[in-house]
C-alpha cells in the first residue's frame, strides 16, 4: 500500500466516525443475544433470501431475524403504494408465512421513514446485504435498516447491516447508491 492510499483510508474512517447517522428503527437488544446468533447461523433461509421472498408483497424496506414469544422469526417490512406490511418469511422454507398490515403506531412511522429513504436508493437491500457479506466471510446478516447520514432529506441514504458469525457481532454501513461504499 502506498502512503497516499493509507492516508485516504485513514481520512475516510475518521470522516465516517465524525458523521452522525440517523436511522428510523431503534436497535433491539437482540444483536448481542447468543440464541439469536445461533438461529441466524442455522437458518436455511438468509435475510437476503427473505428480501427476495417478500418482494411479492411490496418493496422490502427493512428486515431482521428476531426471537418472539412463538420462537425465531424472519421479518421483512415492505411498502406498496401507501400500504405497509410486516412479512413473516419461514426461515426454514423461504415461503411467506404471514402478512401483517402496518396501519398505525411507531411501526407505521418507521415504515414511512424507511420507504422515504428507499425512494432515493439506487440499490436494493438485497444488493447491499450481499455486498456487506462479501467483505465479511463467515458472517450472516441479522438485520438491515435504511437511514441517512444525517436528518436532512437530501443526505446520503445508507443501510445499517448487523452481522454475526454466531459468536461475534459487527455493524457495517453500506451506501444505498450505485458505485458508492463506505
Amino acid at each position: 500500500m502506498t502512503r497516499a492510499s493509507i492516508a485516504v483510508g485513514s481520512f475516510l474512517i475518521a470522516a465516517l466516525a465524525a458523521v452522525p447517522v440517523v436511522f428510523a428503527q431503534q436497535d433491539d437488544d437482540d444483536d448481542d443475544d447468543a440464541a439469536l446468533g445461533a438461529v441466524v447461523m442455522s437458518a436455511q433461509v438468509s435475510l437476503g433470501q427473505g428480501f427476495a421472498a417478500s418482494s411479492g408483497e411490496g418493496v422490502p424496506i427493512s428486515g431482521k431475524f428476531e426471537i418472539e414469544e412463538e420462537g425465531a422469526q424472519l421479518s421483512v417490512y415492505t411498502a406498496r403504494n401507501d400500504a405497509y406490511a410486516e412479512v413473516i418469511v419461514d426461515h426454514r422454507t423461504g415461503r411467506v408465512a404471514k402478512v401483517i398490515p402496518i396501519v398505525d403506531g411507531n411501526d407505521l412511522v418507521s415504515a414511512k421513514e424507511q420507504m422515504e429513504v428507499m425512494r432515493h436508493a439506487g440499490l436494493s437491500l438485497e444488493q447491499v446485504t450481499a455486498s456487506a457479506l462479501k467483505t465479511s466471510p463467515g458472517y450472516r446478516a441479522v438485520s438491515v435498516t435504511p437511514g441517512r447520514k444525517d436528518a436532512s432529506a437530501d443526505a446520503t441514504p445508507l443501510a445499517k447491516i448487523v452481522l454475526t458469525n454466531g459468536r461475534e457481532w459487527k455493524t457495517v454501513y453500506e451506501v444505498l447508491e450505485s458505485g458508492d461504499k463506505l
